[in-house]
């Protein structure tokens, strides 16, 4: 049976704007659109065009077409599993248990490449700013309470970017949220579970 999903245009239209997307004056309060199943995450992608649900259940990721109010694709994903991020032209999709990650264009919504992450551990974040062309922001570790560490990709390659680190400081604590500025020029971290919170 679909699962209606009320998409709240007004903020979708807010998003639109402060990431120089044109989304339609006139779009409605809010409405609804069926998808197969419910969704367990989201990201947004494509300057603000797109909003990407997760729909674990049938192993998919719907991308919704803010300015049309309708699921422009549904993209098949290889595990239950799964961890997303769109910047401006592309899509990336992380699976943590193959330790591998796949980039889509978002013009063609076809898969362009797979790849080997070039970290230790599992995934537990991504992070890319959903106007930018990268980096992308990678998050994972072996689950320990400081163990997790970043690593940034070049969006285009798929490679591993150096960066100067703090090589004094603690790990990334496991319980640690990321997001990205729009542009991807920022990047940035707060924990909800001690003390201090970011």
């Amino acid at each position: 049976m679909p699962t209606p999903v009320p998409i709240r245009f007004a903020a979708a239209l807010l998003l639109g704007s402060l990431l120089a997307t044109s989304l339609p004056a006139e779009a409605p309060e809010s409405t609804e659109i069926k998808l197969p199943s419910a969704a367990d995450d989201s990201c947004v992608g494509g300057a603000g065009k797109y909003l990407i649900l997760h729909l674990p259940k049938v192993r998919q990721l719907a991308i919704v077409d803010l300015a049309a109010a309708k699921v422009a694709k549904y993209l098949p994903v290889a595990a239950d599993s799964v961890r997303f991020a769109a910047g401006k032209d592309k899509l990336v999709v992380v699976y943590p248990e193959q330790g591998t990650i796949a980039r889509y264009d978002l013009a063609t919504f076809a898969k362009e490449v797979t790849a080997k992450l070039p970290l230790e551990g599992t995934v537990s974040q991504v992070q890319l700013g959903a106007a930018s062309a990268g980096p992308v922001l990678l998050v994972g570790g072996k689950g320990e309470r400081f163990g997790n560490s970043v690593t940034f990709l070049d969006l285009d390659k798929l490679k591993a970017v150096e960066f100067d680190k703090d090589e004094n400081g603690r790990g990334i604590f496991d319980r640690g949220h990321f997001r990205a500025s729009p542009d991807g020029t920022l990047y940035g971290s707060w924990s909800t579970a001690g003390s201090p919170s970011g």
